[in-house]
């Protein structure tokens, strides 16, 4: 049942027979290979093994700009992902999710995690950081042996797509709650951590409000108010678990999306150098860009807008923003994030 869950699941996310072409057999293609580079890892002999130069992984919540971000950071050369390199820079770039059931549980996104309690929902990767579950997906270490075998995954497909210095990147959501795992797993080096933050009271509705196919099922069986206080959870846990286990490490960075819409290129400049990229302003997006072959979602590219939240603040509720506010309005002034003003209304 479960299995059939996960197929039904991706055929639907992926709008499967509408988009079914030969662009979108490419994706499948590509996407499969990581996969199958994965189970050749597993094989003595087979692979390369060796120090991965300080990864760089993209953390936050889903809907939080990873996605242009890791995209503009792809087009640097040498810089690749887990489906390709700078050439195909558009490509899906979230391990716990490519890698399938080929990784251990500690690496997975929930949908592939193996005898996983059949009432959490698979797909609903928001429901990781939840007060529920998120000790159950929060991971510090894991086997030896799984460790390896990430990091000759990671160093394998790095050499194949970027060559010898190649660096690697990662958007994989709730990989901000295992950031000392991954330490572990690419020790000596030092990987990179930038999280980024989104304004709650629209990020926290977004979800609440179903844009998400993977929510469709907390749609049927919770109220508005429940979906909007799981999100509330799992937006303070995310971050706040972040916090912890980075907490005295030197390779992390904090940076709010709307301050890097509103200011593209500086902010851009700002993380190639943290990350050591050389930054070039010909990765940032231009209307002349076409996004690579076998992509998914190329409207996410350009243009980039500046006033991401505005849609939501316009349809939130007082209602809505009461409950944000009361769960986790002082952790959001943290991050600069203030109710909006139709609370004065």
């Amino acid at each position: 049942m479960r299995a059939l869950q996960k197929i039904i699941l991706r055929m639907s996310r992926a709008n499967f027979f509408k988009n079914f072409s030969l662009e979108y057999i490419y994706y499948i293609l590509r996407r499969a290979l990581p996969i199958f580079i994965a189970y050749i890892c597993k094989i003595p002999g087979l692979g390369k093994e060796g120090v991965v130069n300080k990864p760089i992984f993209l953390l936050g919540m889903q809907g939080g700009g990873l996605t242009i971000i890791s995209r503009i950071l792809r087009r640097s050369k040498n810089v690749v992902s887990i489906s390709g390199g700078s050439n195909y820079w558009s490509g899906a770039d979230e391990m716990n999710s490519v890698l399938g059931s080929s990784q251990s549980n500690e690496y997975a996104s929930i949908e592939h995690i193996k005898n996983l309690p059949s009432e959490i929902v698979v797909g609903t990767d928001w429901i990781c950081g939840t007060n529920k579950y998120v000790k159950r997906f929060h991971a510090e270490s894991a086997d030896k042996k799984a460790m390896i075998h990430f990091n000759k995954v990671v160093y394998t497909i790095g050499n194949l797509f970027g060559g010898k210095n190649f660096r690697f990147i990662d958007k994989s959501q709730n990989y901000a709650l295992k950031t000392k795992l991954l330490i572990k797993t690419f020790h000596p080096s030092k990987p990179i951590f930038i999280f980024l933050t989104r304004d709650p009271f629209a990020q926290c509705f977004k979800v609440a409000s179903g844009e998400y196919f993977t929510n469709r099922y907390l749609m049927r069986n919770l109220d508005f108010n429940q979906r909007l206080s799981l999100a509330c959870e799992s937006w303070a846990n995310y971050i706040q678990k972040f916090e912890e286990d980075t907490m005295g490490y030197e390779s992390v960075m904090i940076m709010r999306f709307e301050d890097i819409v509103l200011d593209l290129e500086n902010s851009m400049k700002k993380i190639c150098k943290y990350c050591d990229i050389t930054f070039e302003k010909n990765i940032l997006p231009t209307s002349d860009d076409i996004v690579p072959y076998g992509s998914r979602r190329k409207e996410r590219w350009f243009p980039v807008h500046e006033d991401i939240n505005a849609k939501y603040y316009d349809k939130i509720d007082a209602s809505s923003i009461k409950i944000i506010d009361s769960m986790i309005g002082n952790l959001a002034k943290k991050y600069g994030y203030e109710a909006p003003k139709i609370m004065t209304k």
